[in-house]
């Protein structure tokens, strides 16, 4: 069992129609447990029904952390007490994950430093683009673990097979440069413009309209999985 911090493992701000998202573990390098999980899917199913919030920034606290750092995944102390709890077949099921396949407003991450593992899914599949800075680094290293992926993750929708492979086979971590070359990372900043690179982009989404957004997201989200794109059965849904 796992005692609750006195520290929120998700720092919720809104603030000019825009929320943002702390991950808020630095000195376990914001490792997602069932505590953040649970934080991050509350946060998101309000910013679905809050009318005042009009798009989401994702990031991670590294105050106290040994290095610049997003989040390096899912928490392995948590995930292997509730497999000793509730057996070794037990997976766990991301309902957070699920709310944000759901929410049809912008989801931006902010990536400064590691990311990894379930951070990588968070911050390239469930969010609607990264804006990441020139030190961050990303990996899927489950293969050094000895982890299984365990759920359908659409990496193709976002690089080429080969890359796909390429990423979970090695499990390397790969650099901000390498991942926006292969189309996971939408724009790379110096490592002291993140914050100004996210308002600028937040500011532009603010004052659009808020219902030709999420059409638009729809679309292009429907557009990705219709037959034949190759897609059709990769949504963790």
């Amino acid at each position: 069992v796992f005692k609750m911090s006195d520290q929120p493992a998700l720092l919720v701000e809104k603030k000019d129609h825009v929320l943002t998202l702390t991950m808020n573990r630095p000195t376990k390098m914001n490792a997602m447990n069932k505590e953040m999980y649970q934080e991050l899917y509350d946060a998101i199913h309000d910013y679905r029904y809050n009318d005042d919030l009009l798009c989401c920034v994702i990031k991670g606290n590294s105050e106290g952390a040994k290095r610049p750092v997003f989040t390096a995944g899912g928490d392995l102390k948590w995930f292997q007490a509730e497999r000793a709890e509730h057996g070794e077949l037990w997976q766990p099921s991301f309902p957070s994950y699920k709310e944000m396949e759901k929410c049809d407003k912008p989801i931006i991450a902010a990536v400064d430093g590691l990311c990894m593992a379930s951070g990588f899914n968070l911050a390239t599949l469930y969010c609607d683009f990264v804006i990441a800075t020139e030190r961050s680094t990303f990996g899927i290293p489950a293969i050094k673990r000895a982890l299984r992926l365990n759920y359908p993750i659409p990496y193709t929708q976002f690089m080429s097979l080969n890359n796909a492979m390429y990423m979970v086979m090695t499990g390397r971590m790969m650099t901000a440069e390498d991942v926006y070359r292969m189309g996971f990372v939408a724009q790379v900043c110096h490592n002291d413009c993140l914050d100004e690179a996210v308002k600028e982009v937040t500011d532009i989404i603010v004052d659009c309209a808020p219902r030709h957004l999420a059409a638009h997201k729809q679309l292009l989200k429907a557009l990705a999985v219709m037959p034949g794109s190759g897609q059709e059965h990769t949504n963790i849904i």
